[in-house]
C-alpha cells in the first residue's frame, strides 16, 4: 500500500491503472520518477473523492428525503 484515501487503499497496481487511464496526457509525458508518481497517487485521490461524492448524491436515502423536501418542488 502506498495511500490510503477515505479508508480505500491504493497499491502499485493502481498506479500502473491509472498511468493507462491519463494516456498520452502531455501533463504526465513530462514527469518522471518521483513527481509522475505523486501525479498519479493525486489523479487515483480525485477519482476515488469523487466516486464517493457521486455515490453520496445518488443514494437513495438522500434521494428520498429530497424528494420529501418543499424545497426541492420544481416549478414549471
Amino acid at each position: 500500500m502506498i495511500a490510503k484515501v477515505n479508508g480505500i487503499e491504493i497499491h502499485e497496481s493502481d498506479l500502473a491503472m491509472a498511468e493507462e487511464d491519463v494516456g498520452q496526457n502531455p501533463q504526465t509525458q513530462q514527469l518522471s520518477g518521483d513527481a509522475k508518481r505523486d501525479y498519479l497517487v493525486s489523479y487515483l485521490a480525485d477519482v476515488i473523492l469523487a466516486a464517493k461524492a457521486a455515490k453520496e448524491r445518488s443514494s437513495p436515502t438522500r434521494r428520498s428525503s429530497r424528494a420529501a423536501s418543499p424545497s426541492s418542488a420544481t416549478s414549471f
